[in-house]
């Protein structure tokens, strides 16, 4: 079963007129090949067979899940893929406030579509178990090293060393742990209600929100969506205070919420989100066109022609000139 790891509601608000993406496959530079403008449906991309299905060996891993149906991450995204449409419509009409239903249902999204997504799984889930676990072999190497109480036996270093290379190999080093490392930390934020997703709408809607707009200018990827901080670097998933995240809702808004200043507004009137609209730049285009580029799996996605092939020309002049 094909499932989608960006969902097609999300990639519906970027189609041309014939109901296709303008789409840059960048597979294609690791195979010396430049890239070039291949229209696609949102069915076609951003897909991965039983993406999100759960198997028996993921059950004996997370004895605590047992209950859980196969396909219970797969359905948990159908409710707010409809409300979704709604939502973005509100912004299209550039609606000055949105309900904080409203609001944290953004917000909810927003997080679920960076988490859910095969960037996440393949880049993230990978470093954060090598760091977890290098971290735990490295302190019971030194206990083992300098034990002179005689807590471990005479061979105790060599079967270290058995053990050490077994959880790299089964845990580090594997990408079927790294999907079902990824799995589990999906299924336990499915909850609205769950702790991160609290946070971040505690959190975000106490900075100010805008949307840019522009005519057609936003591109988007199968990993939408980063944040810059002061130091200007720019980050997958970072959501503290001294960042400005951007989002590309559609081909021509791009939500930004800048954490390094308060809506005073908000403050005073929590239940409802002001959002101030301005058209960008073309500098300002161009800089979160071009970021996208750090968290990008495999595709870059536009409404139109002229934009994805402006794109091309600058990631083929980058990599063959």
């Amino acid at each position: 079963m094909k499932q989608h790891f960006l969902p097609e509601v999300y990639l519906k608000e970027f189609r041309n007129k014939e109901r296709k993406l303008h789409c840059l496959d960048c597979y294609l530079l690791k195979h010396g090949r430049q890239v070039f403008d291949e229209p696609k449906y949102p069915s076609e991309v951003c897909r991965s067979k039983d993406f999100y299905t759960l198997k028996p060996s993921f059950w004996t891993k997370n004895p605590e899940m047992a209950g859980l149906p196969s396909l219970y991450i797969e359905k948990s995204f159908h409710s707010y893929e409809t409300e979704y449409p709604k939502l973005i419509a509100k912004i299209k009409a550039k609606q000055k406030a949105l309900p904080i239903k409203d609001t944290h249902l953004l917000i909810h999204i927003i997080l679920d579509l960076k988490i859910r997504n095969e960037y996440f799984r393949k880049k993230v889930v990978p470093t954060a178990l090598k760091d977890i676990l290098e971290t735990e072999i490295s302190k019971l190497k030194n206990e083992i090293e300098q034990d002179r109480e005689g807590r471990f036996s005479a061979n105790a270093g060599k079967q270290f060393e058995i053990f050490s290379e077994k959880v790299r190999r089964e845990y580090i080093e594997s990408t079927e742990q790294h999907s079902e490392s990824h799995l589990a930390h999906i299924a336990m934020t499915r909850d609205k209600n769950n702790e991160m997703h609290l946070k971040l709408s505690e959190h975000l809607p106490n900075f100010q929100w805008k949307v840019y707009t522009s005519n057609h200018g936003f591109i988007t990827t199968d990993n939408p969506g980063f944040s810059f901080d002061y130091n200007e670097v720019i980050h997958n998933t970072k959501f503290d205070k001294g960042v400005v995240i951007f989002f590309p809702l559609t081909p021509s808004m791009c939500l930004s919420i800048n954490t390094t200043k308060i809506d005073l507004r908000f403050q005073k009137i929590k239940a409802q989100k002001v959002i101030t609209y301005q058209k960008a730049t073309d500098e300002l285009i161009n800089f979160i066109n071009d970021n996208h580029k750090y968290h990008i799996s495999r595709y870059v996605f536009s409404d139109n022609a002229d934009t994805i092939n402006k794109i091309a020309l600058r990631i083929n002049k980058k990599h063959f000139d």
